[in-house]
């Protein structure tokens, strides 16, 4: 999220839902265990797979067993990221005071403080367990 050109994006503060379709991997015809690796998330994220809940993951590794919930032909993946409220703070405190939206009573922020990662960072992949994690997509 801190690398789109929307501001309103770059210091979201709450949820972001990212949403695509993907056919699923040969193997899953064959019946084994299919994963979805969402690589790197800041700070935890939902799973749902064709409409139904897959799981959350808030720690590394973020893998989630998605096989049961595929189905032959298109498939559709959600993935809800919430993060913290670092960067809209950030945001805020550059704000004149009149212009605030959000107070809070400790105040750690400094001027040359670096936007934190956030949202779904990636890279996200389907791996099953023959997968060489480098090379799956």
């Amino acid at each position: 999220l801190t690398l789109s050109a929307d501001s309103a994006v770059v210091y979201l503060a709450g949820r972001a839902r990212y949403t695509t379709t993907f056919q699923p991997p040969v193997a899953q015809k064959r019946g084994e265990p299919v994963y979805l690796n969402l690589g790197e998330v800041a700070v935890m994220a939902s799973v749902r797979v064709n409409g139904q809940t897959a799981g959350m993951t808030w720690m590394p590794p973020h893998v989630l067993r998605i096989d049961p919930f595929l189905k032959p032909g298109v498939n559709t993946l959600e993935v809800e990221v919430s993060n913290q409220w670092r960067n809209r703070m950030m945001r805020e405190k550059r704000l004149p005071m009149e212009r605030r939206a959000l107070y809070w009573i400790h105040d750690d922020i400094v001027p040359t403080e670096k936007l934190h990662p956030s949202g779904l960072i990636g890279p996200v992949t389907l791996e099953t367990l023959q997968s060489d994690r480098s090379n799956a997509k």
